[in-house]
């Protein structure tokens, strides 16, 4: 089963938080159950007076942190602008 919610913070940054609860069964048959939660936060923020984009996943399994990846992203480098040729005239 998968249970997901999103809030949106004051600030505009998101977080994301899905639960998947999973019966395993060993091989000597005995059924456990293993919970994994996965947070992701997202947005933007001012980093050395340049704002950057960042996202944090944090995975945690049986209430237990196992993993945390980060990236961050300056906005602008990641924008794609494509430059236009003046128009031409005929002559």
């Amino acid at each position: 089963m998968t249970d997901t919610s999103k809030t949106t913070r004051a600030d505009g940054s998101t977080v994301t938080t899905k639960v998947l609860t999973e019966k395993l069964q060993d091989e000597t048959g005995k059924i456990t159950q293993r919970v994994t939660k996965t947070v992701t936060e997202a947005g933007t923020k001012l980093v050395d007076g340049v704002e950057r984009s960042y996202k944090t996943v944090t995975t945690y399994v049986d209430g237990i942190q196992t993993k945390v990846e980060r990236s961050l992203d300056d906005i602008k480098a990641s924008s794609s602008t494509t430059p236009t040729a003046p128009p031409r005239t005929k002559t």
